[in-house]
């Protein structure tokens, strides 16, 4: 999009994707694909869950799985994950890291309302969906840490 104009000349800033795929080093993972690899997660209990969300954790050059789930296996979720070969090409080449599970302690629902009012989305609007592409939910969630994988 166009933010200012100097001189006459357009500045442009980059405002990424709108169609809700990630692309941190190449790999375009997609809601639909991240959906299925979660709820191909729940059919072989590798994951039960009422939330479980995707994001990118662009300090950590990979991904995070945030659930409430009391157990999840990360392992579970980079095989499926590497289902998309150009998320398996960026594992292999090291430009991603394995993923990350984080537990959340407490109303996972609530807490991701909580975060979503404070990145200035209207409540009435928040969809809750497999994949984020936004960073920075770290902060949005209270971890349970013995529970860390």
């Amino acid at each position: 999009r166009v933010s200012d104009v100097i001189d006459g000349i357009p500045v442009l800033e980059f405002v990424g994707r709108d169609d809700g795929v990630c692309d941190l080093r190449g790999e375009k993972l997609s809601p639909s694909f991240v959906s299925g690899v979660i709820d191909a997660m729940r059919t072989s209990g590798a994951l039960a869950a009422t939330f479980a969300m995707l994001t990118p954790a662009t300090d950590r050059h990979g991904y995070v799985l945030f659930t409430d789930a009391a157990t999840a296996d990360a392992g579970s979720l980079d095989r499926l994950l590497r289902a998309n070969p150009q998320y398996a090409y960026c594992r292999d080449l090291g430009q991603l890291r394995a993923p990350e599970v984080v537990h959340i302690d407490g109303d996972a629902h609530a807490q991701y309302l909580r975060h979503c009012e404070r990145m200035n989305r209207r409540a009435g609007a928040v969809k809750l969906v497999s994949l984020d592409p936004h960073s920075g939910w770290t902060d949005g969630f209270v971890r349970r840490p013995e529970l860390q994988t």
